[in-house]
């Protein structure tokens, strides 16, 4: 009866995970706000969100994920001239402002006001990978019924456990997100496949949550290979020459577009 159980569990929870139609609401006028201000700072920007929010996989607790794309700016003095505008005009709390100019992704994470929800924004400019990876994540969405409520349960999990983030020693939802679609792709102990392909009528999330622990718990090869979505299997990290020695113990996954970079948890 557990497995069964706990799939009735993983549906209900993601029906409580999600923010509802009036959270996401305030969150677009808060969001339209911010842009507004920022096309006004920057007259010829182009704003968008991406991330788990423009993936329908934001939870309660998620950030929005923002880009900025400036024609003719460059380097990361634009992060501090964000904040200064967004704090100057009562947007947000300076003393939560964060500004990550020397991260591998340069980035500025704000607070809004309590007046506008609290709401966190992280912000980069002139990089678009993550407006790229959006409709290839919803493409897999679409594909793969079973990955949206396995994302939101484990979400949850390393956030309950600050794993959330590669700066806490896990992963990013995007890494997170590439584990499950491959744990899917590979069905590495051959479940049966209708409980992958239609999981709600099988009442396969159980299963299927249970043998993802499995597989990265005790059967992923990390040391040797690495995970290619776009191959649909894992391939061998001597064959990547983006990938050095001393990444050989980390998880390593490979971005889902063409020109992205390659990511891993420590």
């Amino acid at each position: 009866m557990f497995i069964p159980s706990l799939h009735s569990d993983i549906v209900h929870f993601e029906s409580l995970a999600v923010p509802t139609a009036q959270e996401k609401c305030a969150r677009l006028q808060v969001y339209n706000l911010l842009a507004a201000l920022l096309r006004k700072r920057f007259r010829d920007c182009h704003v968008e969100v991406h991330g788990s929010t423009a993936q329908g996989l934001a939870l309660h607790s998620s950030d929005t994920d923002v880009a900025v794309l400036i024609p003719g700016k460059t380097g990361t003095g634009v992060l501090f001239q964000i904040a200064s505008k967004l704090e100057r005009v009562g947007l947000v709390v300076p003393a939560h402002t964060r500004i990550r100019h020397r991260a591998r992704i340069p980035i500025v994470s704000v607070q809004t006001k309590p007046e506008f929800g609290s709401l966190r924004f992280d912000i980069v400019v002139n990089r678009d990978d993550g407006m790229k990876v959006t409709p290839i994540v919803r493409g897999y969405l679409d594909e793969m019924p079973a990955l949206r409520p396995l994302l939101l349960i484990l979400k949850v999990f390393l956030y309950q456990r600050n794993l959330n983030s590669a700066a806490t020693g896990g992963p990013s939802s995007y890494v997170l997100t590439c584990m499950v679609i491959h744990f899917l792709q590979v069905n590495p102990n051959a479940i049966p496949k209708l409980r992958i392909d239609d999981p709600m009528r099988s009442e396969g999330l159980g299963y299927l949550l249970l043998d993802f622990f499995k597989y990265y718990g005790s059967q992923f090869p990390y040391e040797t290979d690495y995970i290619s979505v776009k191959a649909g299997k894992c391939l061998p990290k001597t064959s990547a020459p983006w990938i050095s020695q001393n990444c050989y113990s980390q998880l390593c996954v490979e971005c889902l577009t063409p020109e992205g970079e390659m990511h891993r948890v420590p």
